[in-house]
């Protein structure tokens, strides 16, 4: 059973992976999502809709989850608890309007599922706004060891904000075999407006898994101990945009016919972030009545007067030789191997182009970040 659950709430936050990255990704820009940390926010939202906001959010969000939410969450998060060696770590908290009360089942739910901290906040007036944002940084700061230190800007908090959901993850690993630096060289990146960029590129020829069909050639290359892998999605035709044409079906479906082979590796190094208001991209997806005043979210606070204004979310990658660090955070804000065969000829598997990567926790299968690289080494804000 519990598998069940763990391998159900993957599968939709997969689907949510794909999905959003086909809808921002419209202008080959460099992108970078959670859809882990996106779903685990709007899913502690999820537990107080009510009515025709619950099934809406259950449409667009959880469509392969027949009983509690919460409780899929906290298996997952139980397993990607326990998985210290890739420092994987993720955290919720919420911040509510002092002149509210949080439901008695509700703060329950949320504090034994979701282990979520609770915490009250003034956002009636400009000092309480400013006390507030503060503090939600220092916590999203925290929580991503340094990486994301000014989540909320400034004015983001209103007097009409009665709750802000907050989700981090922080992921760190090494490779499992790590690039050697002094093979690392530079070469040109030829991104979709048909100019170059230089680039630095970590090269290795070892065991991996890998696959090619018509569309695409992929490769999956495993963090230590094999418990994480960074999967690289590479188009054959350079001027198509990869994630107009394939989803998660696609993907479970290609990885499961994944084979070892010998493989010559070029991978850029690259550092991205990027920031994103997700509502507009939401509401494509079918989420609408969230975020106007026909929610019902009565099941947080007893009362139906507030919906969602804001779901915020930032995250930040660096790929190097020694391996990766990633990390992400969402808001909701309610207003009212095998040794190589050295006889063999490698294939060689060369990302110079436009790529979709992410990066899969392997014993739940979930993908914990997805983006896309249009350009190498440039950090790329929306």
């Amino acid at each position: 059973m519990i598998n069940a659950q763990k391998n159900s709430i993957s599968k939709n936050i997969n689907n949510l992976s794909f999905n959003l990255l086909k809808k921002i990704n419209v202008e080959n820009e460099n992108v970078l999502i959670s859809a882990y940390s996106i779903s685990s926010a709007l899913a502690m939202t999820y537990l107080g809709a009510k009515d025709s906001t619950k099934l809406e959010m259950k449409k667009v969000l959880f469509p392969n989850i027949n009983n509690s939410v919460n409780k899929h969450f906290y298996e997952l998060n139980e397993s990607l608890g326990f998985n210290k060696r890739l420092q994987l770590f993720t955290a919720n908290a919420l911040w509510l309007q002092n002149t509210y009360e949080l439901e008695k089942e509700y703060g329950k739910l949320i504090k034994e599922d979701f282990n979520s901290e609770i915490k009250t906040a003034d956002f009636s007036n400009n000092k309480g706004q400013k006390k507030a944002r503060k503090e939600i940084n220092s916590w999203v700061e925290k929580t991503t060891k340094g990486n994301i230190p000014d989540f909320l800007a400034p004015r983001v908090l209103s007097e009409s904000t009665t709750l802000v959901l907050v989700n981090a993850i922080y992921f760190f690993s090494k490779w499992n075999v790590k690039f050697t630096e002094a093979n690392t060289y530079k070469a040109e990146f030829k991104t979709h407006h048909k100019d170059t960029a230089e680039c630095d590129y970590m090269t290795d020829t070892s065991n991996l898994l890998y696959y090619s069909d018509d569309l695409l050639s992929a490769v999956e290359i495993p963090y230590e101990n094999n418990e994480a892998s960074m999967i690289i999605l590479l188009p054959k035709n350079t001027s198509i945009n990869l994630s107009d044409s394939i989803n998660s079906l696609y993907f479970r479906k290609i990885y499961s016919r994944f084979t070892n082979e010998k493989v010559a590796l070029h991978l850029p190094k690259f550092k991205l972030e990027s920031e994103y208001e997700l509502s507009t991209y939401l509401k494509e997806l079918g989420l609408v009545s969230v975020f106007n005043s026909s929610a019902d979210f009565s099941g947080i606070t007893g009362k139906k007067e507030i919906h969602i204004s804001n779901v915020l979310h930032k995250a930040v990658i660096e790929v190097n030789e020694s391996g990766t660090e990633a990390s992400a955070a969402t808001a909701v804000i309610t207003s009212r191997s095998v040794g190589v065969d050295e006889g063999s000829k490698p294939i060689i598997f060369k990302a110079d182009h436009p790529f979709i990567f992410l990066i899969r926790e392997k014993s739940t299968g979930t993908i914990l970040f997805m983006g896309n690289l249009a350009k190498p080494t440039v950090e790329s804000k929306q």
